[in-house]
Protein backbone atom coordinates (compact mmCIF):
# COMPACT_ATOMS: atom_id res chain seq x y z
CA UNK A 1 0.00 0.00 0.00
CA UNK A 2 3.07 2.33 0.66
CA UNK A 3 3.99 1.63 -2.88
CA UNK A 4 0.23 2.65 -4.07
CA UNK A 5 0.10 5.66 -2.15
CA UNK A 6 4.30 6.84 -3.11
CA UNK A 7 3.09 5.87 -6.48
CA UNK A 8 -0.80 8.28 -6.35
CA UNK A 9 1.47 11.27 -4.93
CA UNK A 10 3.92 11.44 -7.81
CA UNK A 11 0.90 11.41 -10.65
CA UNK A 12 -0.20 14.25 -7.94
CA UNK A 13 2.95 16.08 -8.00
CA UNK A 14 3.58 16.09 -12.28
CA UNK A 15 -0.44 16.70 -12.60
CA UNK A 16 0.06 20.13 -10.49
CA UNK A 17 4.17 20.67 -11.70
CA UNK A 18 2.48 20.87 -15.33
CA UNK A 19 0.10 23.11 -14.88
CA UNK A 20 1.53 25.38 -11.61
CA UNK A 21 5.01 27.67 -12.98
CA UNK A 22 5.83 28.48 -9.40
CA UNK A 23 7.50 25.54 -7.08
CA UNK A 24 6.53 27.98 -3.79
CA UNK A 25 2.89 27.38 -5.63
CA UNK A 26 3.36 23.68 -6.26
CA UNK A 27 4.72 22.80 -2.91
CA UNK A 28 1.51 24.61 -1.28
CA UNK A 29 -0.65 22.66 -3.22
CA UNK A 30 0.66 19.55 -2.87
CA UNK A 31 1.32 19.79 0.83
CA UNK A 32 -2.03 21.78 2.19
CA UNK A 33 -4.10 18.12 1.82
CA UNK A 34 -1.17 16.41 4.14
CA UNK A 35 -2.81 18.06 6.88
CA UNK A 36 -6.49 16.38 6.99
CA UNK A 37 -4.69 13.24 6.18
CA UNK A 38 -2.47 13.50 9.35
CA UNK A 39 -6.00 14.16 11.14
CA UNK A 40 -7.90 11.08 9.54
CA UNK A 41 -4.15 9.01 10.60
CA UNK A 42 -4.22 10.67 14.33
CA UNK A 43 -7.68 9.08 14.73
CA UNK A 44 -7.69 6.24 12.92
CA UNK A 45 -4.33 4.55 13.47
CA UNK A 46 -4.05 2.77 16.43
CA UNK A 47 -0.38 2.41 18.72
CA UNK A 48 1.79 -0.03 18.47
CA UNK A 49 0.79 -3.04 20.55
CA UNK A 50 5.21 -3.73 20.91
CA UNK A 51 5.54 -0.06 22.57
CA UNK A 52 2.26 -0.47 24.62
CA UNK A 53 3.60 -3.64 26.21
CA UNK A 54 7.00 -2.02 26.46
CA UNK A 55 5.67 0.65 28.66
CA UNK A 56 3.36 -1.65 30.31
CA UNK A 57 0.39 -0.86 29.39
CA UNK A 58 -1.30 -4.11 28.69
CA UNK A 59 -5.39 -3.39 28.41
CA UNK A 60 -4.28 -0.99 25.80
CA UNK A 61 -2.54 -3.67 24.12
CA UNK A 62 -5.17 -6.20 24.58
CA UNK A 63 -7.57 -3.54 22.58
CA UNK A 64 -5.45 -3.15 19.86
CA UNK A 65 -4.78 -6.52 19.32
CA UNK A 66 -8.52 -7.21 19.35
CA UNK A 67 -8.70 -4.68 16.47
CA UNK A 68 -6.09 -5.82 14.44
CA UNK A 69 -7.53 -9.66 14.27
CA UNK A 70 -11.18 -7.98 13.54
CA UNK A 71 -8.78 -6.73 10.19
CA UNK A 72 -7.14 -9.79 9.89
CA UNK A 73 -10.33 -11.58 10.55
CA UNK A 74 -9.03 -13.98 12.97
CA UNK A 75 -10.59 -15.09 16.01
CA UNK A 76 -8.79 -14.84 18.96
CA UNK A 77 -9.73 -17.40 22.20
CA UNK A 78 -12.15 -16.33 24.30
CA UNK A 79 -9.31 -16.20 27.61
CA UNK A 80 -7.19 -14.58 25.90
CA UNK A 81 -4.53 -12.52 28.49
CA UNK A 82 -1.27 -10.74 27.99
CA UNK A 83 1.45 -12.48 30.28
CA UNK A 84 2.95 -9.43 32.41
CA UNK A 85 6.95 -10.01 32.73
CA UNK A 86 9.42 -8.16 34.25
CA UNK A 87 11.98 -10.18 32.89
CA UNK A 88 14.43 -8.52 30.45
CA UNK A 89 13.57 -9.21 26.57
CA UNK A 90 16.52 -11.33 24.45
CA UNK A 91 18.58 -8.54 22.50
CA UNK A 92 21.37 -9.05 19.94
CA UNK A 93 23.72 -7.04 18.46
CA UNK A 94 23.53 -6.20 14.56
CA UNK A 95 27.02 -7.32 13.85
CA UNK A 96 25.76 -10.66 14.48
CA UNK A 97 24.47 -10.67 11.06
CA UNK A 98 27.92 -10.45 9.44
CA UNK A 99 29.68 -12.51 12.23
CA UNK A 100 26.99 -15.38 13.25
CA UNK A 101 27.44 -17.54 10.43
CA UNK A 102 28.15 -17.21 6.14
CA UNK A 103 24.49 -17.90 5.41
CA UNK A 104 23.32 -14.79 7.67
CA UNK A 105 26.69 -12.55 6.61
CA UNK A 106 25.45 -12.93 2.60
CA UNK A 107 21.75 -12.91 3.05
CA UNK A 108 22.37 -9.20 5.07
CA UNK A 109 24.92 -8.16 2.10
CA UNK A 110 23.04 -9.75 -0.69
CA UNK A 111 19.89 -7.30 0.85
CA UNK A 112 21.67 -4.15 1.42
CA UNK A 113 23.01 -5.04 -2.10
CA UNK A 114 19.35 -5.17 -3.93
CA UNK A 115 18.31 -2.25 -1.42
CA UNK A 116 21.34 -0.27 -3.16
CA UNK A 117 20.48 -1.74 -6.94
CA UNK A 118 16.45 -0.76 -6.43
CA UNK A 119 16.75 2.74 -5.37
CA UNK A 120 19.56 2.95 -8.60
CA UNK A 121 17.20 1.68 -10.62
CA UNK A 122 14.41 3.70 -9.83
CA UNK A 123 15.90 6.84 -9.57
CA UNK A 124 18.57 6.88 -12.07
CA UNK A 125 15.12 6.13 -14.74
CA UNK A 126 13.12 8.73 -12.77
CA UNK A 127 15.67 11.19 -13.84
CA UNK A 128 16.68 10.68 -17.15
CA UNK A 129 13.37 10.84 -18.31
CA UNK A 130 14.01 13.48 -20.26
CA UNK A 131 16.24 10.77 -22.36
CA UNK A 132 12.74 9.36 -23.96
CA UNK A 133 9.79 11.18 -26.39
CA UNK A 134 7.10 12.96 -25.23
CA UNK A 135 5.94 15.35 -21.80
CA UNK A 136 8.24 14.83 -18.97
CA UNK A 137 5.81 15.50 -16.71
CA UNK A 138 2.79 13.59 -18.70
CA UNK A 139 5.39 10.37 -19.18
CA UNK A 140 6.73 10.29 -15.13
CA UNK A 141 2.50 10.72 -14.42
CA UNK A 142 1.79 7.64 -16.42
CA UNK A 143 4.77 5.78 -14.65
CA UNK A 144 3.54 6.55 -11.69
CA UNK A 145 -0.27 5.42 -13.06
CA UNK A 146 1.18 2.29 -14.07
CA UNK A 147 3.02 1.19 -11.03
CA UNK A 148 -0.18 1.20 -8.85
CA UNK A 149 -1.53 -0.74 -11.59
CA UNK A 150 1.56 -3.35 -10.95
CA UNK A 151 1.43 -3.05 -7.37
CA UNK A 152 -2.28 -3.96 -7.08
CA UNK A 153 -1.72 -7.10 -9.19
CA UNK A 154 1.40 -7.86 -7.58
CA UNK A 155 -0.91 -8.16 -4.05
CA UNK A 156 -2.50 -11.50 -5.76
CA UNK A 157 1.38 -13.11 -6.70
CA UNK A 158 3.15 -12.40 -3.85
CA UNK A 159 1.45 -14.73 -1.16
CA UNK A 160 0.70 -17.18 -4.16
CA UNK A 161 4.23 -17.28 -5.96
CA UNK A 162 6.20 -16.12 -3.17
CA UNK A 163 8.62 -12.92 -2.24
CA UNK A 164 11.52 -14.73 -3.33
CA UNK A 165 10.04 -15.24 -6.92
CA UNK A 166 8.39 -11.80 -7.44
CA UNK A 167 11.66 -10.25 -6.75
CA UNK A 168 13.74 -12.45 -9.49
CA UNK A 169 10.96 -11.90 -11.84
CA UNK A 170 10.61 -8.41 -10.77
CA UNK A 171 14.69 -7.97 -12.07
CA UNK A 172 14.52 -9.93 -15.23
CA UNK A 173 12.20 -7.87 -16.76
CA UNK A 174 13.87 -4.28 -15.40
CA UNK A 175 16.84 -5.94 -17.07
CA UNK A 176 15.11 -6.81 -20.15
CA UNK A 177 13.64 -3.30 -20.02
CA UNK A 178 17.22 -1.58 -19.77
CA UNK A 179 18.75 -4.15 -21.97
CA UNK A 180 16.13 -3.15 -24.65
CA UNK A 181 16.79 0.48 -24.18
CA UNK A 182 20.43 0.19 -24.52
CA UNK A 183 20.10 -1.23 -28.12
CA UNK A 184 17.64 1.08 -29.44
CA UNK A 185 19.19 3.77 -31.53
CA UNK A 186 19.37 7.54 -29.96
CA UNK A 187 17.83 8.95 -32.92
CA UNK A 188 15.69 11.39 -34.45
CA UNK A 189 12.94 9.08 -34.88
CA UNK A 190 9.56 8.44 -33.81
CA UNK A 191 8.89 4.79 -34.04
CA UNK A 192 12.39 3.92 -31.82
CA UNK A 193 11.79 7.04 -29.50
CA UNK A 194 7.72 5.53 -29.01
CA UNK A 195 9.23 2.00 -28.41
CA UNK A 196 12.30 3.44 -25.90
CA UNK A 197 9.19 5.29 -23.87
CA UNK A 198 7.48 2.50 -23.61
CA UNK A 199 10.43 0.56 -22.18
CA UNK A 200 11.62 2.99 -19.78
CA UNK A 201 7.86 3.37 -17.91
CA UNK A 202 7.30 0.00 -18.35
CA UNK A 203 11.07 -0.71 -16.86
CA UNK A 204 10.71 2.11 -14.14
CA UNK A 205 7.62 0.73 -12.94
CA UNK A 206 8.94 -2.60 -12.25
CA UNK A 207 11.75 -0.88 -10.29
CA UNK A 208 9.21 0.80 -8.24
CA UNK A 209 7.61 -2.36 -7.49
CA UNK A 210 10.85 -3.85 -6.41
CA UNK A 211 11.30 -0.45 -4.29
CA UNK A 212 7.91 -1.60 -2.64
CA UNK A 213 8.51 -5.34 -2.27
CA UNK A 214 11.71 -5.19 -0.49
CA UNK A 215 10.83 -3.64 2.68
CA UNK A 216 8.31 -6.69 2.90
CA UNK A 217 10.56 -8.92 1.94
CA UNK A 218 13.70 -7.62 4.28
CA UNK A 219 11.46 -7.31 7.20
CA UNK A 220 11.02 -11.15 7.04
CA UNK A 221 14.34 -12.41 6.89
CA UNK A 222 15.58 -10.62 9.30
CA UNK A 223 15.06 -11.78 12.86
CA UNK A 224 13.12 -10.21 15.24
CA UNK A 225 15.69 -9.19 17.88
CA UNK A 226 17.75 -7.41 14.90
CA UNK A 227 15.08 -6.85 12.30
CA UNK A 228 15.41 -2.68 12.82
CA UNK A 229 18.92 -2.62 12.92
CA UNK A 230 19.07 -4.54 9.56
CA UNK A 231 16.11 -2.69 7.77
CA UNK A 232 18.58 0.48 9.08
CA UNK A 233 21.35 -1.25 7.03
CA UNK A 234 19.12 -1.93 4.07
CA UNK A 235 17.76 1.88 3.50
CA UNK A 236 21.67 3.12 4.19
CA UNK A 237 22.54 1.62 1.21
CA UNK A 238 19.47 2.84 -0.06
CA UNK A 239 20.02 5.98 0.87
CA UNK A 240 23.69 6.39 -0.68
CA UNK A 241 22.48 4.63 -4.22
CA UNK A 242 19.91 7.65 -4.26
CA UNK A 243 22.97 9.96 -3.77
CA UNK A 244 24.44 8.43 -7.07
CA UNK A 245 21.90 8.04 -9.30
CA UNK A 246 22.27 11.64 -10.46
CA UNK A 247 25.74 10.81 -11.27
CA UNK A 248 25.28 8.42 -13.23
CA UNK A 249 23.15 10.63 -15.27
CA UNK A 250 25.39 13.07 -15.83
CA UNK A 251 28.67 11.15 -16.35
CA UNK A 252 27.23 9.76 -19.44
CA UNK A 253 27.69 12.94 -21.34
CA UNK A 254 26.92 12.19 -24.94
CA UNK A 255 26.85 8.41 -24.58
CA UNK A 256 23.37 8.21 -23.83
CA UNK A 257 23.28 4.41 -23.37
CA UNK A 258 25.96 4.24 -20.79
CA UNK A 259 23.01 4.54 -17.61
CA UNK A 260 21.13 1.80 -19.62
CA UNK A 261 24.36 -0.79 -19.48
CA UNK A 262 25.33 0.25 -15.65
CA UNK A 263 21.30 -0.48 -14.78
CA UNK A 264 21.68 -3.40 -16.54
CA UNK A 265 25.26 -5.01 -15.25
CA UNK A 266 23.40 -3.79 -11.58
CA UNK A 267 19.91 -6.22 -12.54
CA UNK A 268 22.13 -9.06 -13.12
CA UNK A 269 23.96 -8.19 -9.93
CA UNK A 270 20.47 -8.30 -8.25
CA UNK A 271 19.04 -11.05 -9.70
CA UNK A 272 22.07 -13.65 -8.28
CA UNK A 273 21.82 -11.63 -4.92
CA UNK A 274 17.98 -12.21 -4.79
CA UNK A 275 18.94 -16.10 -5.72
CA UNK A 276 20.56 -16.60 -2.43
CA UNK A 277 17.52 -15.76 -0.20
CA UNK A 278 14.90 -18.26 1.69
CA UNK A 279 11.50 -17.70 1.00
CA UNK A 280 9.31 -16.03 3.47
CA UNK A 281 5.84 -16.55 2.17
CA UNK A 282 3.37 -18.61 4.78
CA UNK A 283 6.11 -19.39 6.73
CA UNK A 284 6.86 -18.27 10.50
CA UNK A 285 8.95 -15.27 11.51
CA UNK A 286 12.81 -15.73 12.83
CA UNK A 287 12.68 -14.65 16.53
CA UNK A 288 16.16 -15.07 16.53
CA UNK A 289 19.44 -14.98 14.47
CA UNK A 290 20.01 -18.59 14.53
CA UNK A 291 16.30 -19.18 13.41
CA UNK A 292 17.29 -16.71 10.72
CA UNK A 293 20.48 -19.07 9.62
CA UNK A 294 17.83 -21.91 9.40
CA UNK A 295 15.85 -19.66 6.89
CA UNK A 296 18.53 -21.23 4.25
CA UNK A 297 16.67 -24.64 4.01
CA UNK A 298 13.93 -22.73 2.17
CA UNK A 299 14.98 -22.26 -0.89
CA UNK A 300 12.24 -24.73 -2.81
CA UNK A 301 11.28 -25.05 -5.86
CA UNK A 302 7.19 -23.04 -6.11
CA UNK A 303 6.71 -26.24 -8.91
CA UNK A 304 6.96 -28.80 -6.00
CA UNK A 305 3.51 -29.91 -5.07
CA UNK A 306 4.51 -30.32 -1.09
CA UNK A 307 3.39 -27.13 0.68
CA UNK A 308 6.20 -25.48 2.49
CA UNK A 309 4.06 -25.42 5.58
CA UNK A 310 4.35 -29.12 5.42
CA UNK A 311 7.53 -29.86 4.36
CA UNK A 312 8.79 -30.88 8.15
CA UNK A 313 12.19 -31.10 6.89
CA UNK A 314 12.89 -27.50 5.76
CA UNK A 315 12.04 -26.26 9.32
CA UNK A 316 15.38 -26.80 11.08
CA UNK A 317 14.52 -24.84 13.43
CA UNK A 318 13.18 -26.56 16.92
CA UNK A 319 11.41 -23.37 17.41
CA UNK A 320 9.84 -22.39 13.94
CA UNK A 321 8.27 -26.56 14.52
CA UNK A 322 6.80 -25.81 17.59
CA UNK A 323 4.90 -22.44 16.40
CA UNK A 324 3.89 -24.70 13.05
CA UNK A 325 2.50 -27.47 15.44
CA UNK A 326 1.03 -25.00 17.69
CA UNK A 327 -0.77 -23.23 14.73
Amino acid sequence: SSGINAEYGMAFLCFAASYITSWRAVVIATSVHLFFVALLLISNIPESPRFLLKNKKYDEAKQVLKIMASWNKVELPEDFEITQTDEPSETERFWKLFTYSKYTCAATVAQMFIWFTAALYFFALSFNMNDVLGNPYMNLAVTGVMEVLINVCSYFFIDRIGRRWCMLVSFVLCGISVGICRFLPHQNLHTHFSLKTFWVIFGRAVGGFIYSLVYLYSAEIFATTVRSSGLGLCVFAAQISSLIAPFVIVIQGDNANLVYTTLFLFCIGAFLAAWILPETANMPLPGTIAEMDAMKHRNYSIFTEESPLIANDLLQSNKEKEQYIGD
